[in-house]
């Protein structure tokens, strides 16, 4: 399962919201924990995120 429908799961568990809107809330959450291009990384996997992971906390 990719991280989009890891967080987008989670989201519809706990309030009623059609797909559309979840895959955007996800893609809010990615930006706010500062990820690089959530709008790709929504389609990836959690271990294609290591080093993007790594490269986020480093620089604040």
């Amino acid at each position: 399962m990719n991280v989009g429908s890891q967080i987008m799961e989670a989201i519809r568990l706990h309030s009623p919201m059609k797909k559309h809107a979840a895959e955007a809330k996800a893609i809010e959450l990615l930006k706010l924990v500062r990820l690089p291009s959530p709008e790709t990384r929504i389609s990836q996997y959690p271990h294609q995120l290591s080093g993007a992971c790594g490269s986020a906390s480093s620089s604040r």
